[in-house]
């Protein structure tokens, strides 16, 4: 998950990648997952965080976490 330490939010909801020049709007549970994701935290832990908050189940949360994280892979695997 190291390729998420480098973006940064340029406004709420707006994530911005310096190095590629990409940006994103992002709804609330995805701005959550990228900033535990830029903290370095597992994807366990970030579905746990989001199953709290919004009383979704566990394992949907891991799989919208993880199919999150995916995109962001492949967005850095892209350049």
């Amino acid at each position: 998950m190291s390729h998420c330490r480098n973006w940064s939010f340029a406004s709420k909801g707006i994530a911005f990648d310096p190095e590629s020049g990409d940006s994103f709007q992002l709804n609330h549970s995805a701005r959550i997952i990228l900033e535990r994701a830029r903290e370095e935290r597992s994807p366990e832990e970030i579905a746990g965080e989001l199953t709290k908050k919004f009383g979704v189940t566990y394992e949907r949360a891991l799989t919208d976490v993880l199919e999150f994280l995916v995109h962001l892979d492949s967005i850095s695997e892209a350049r």
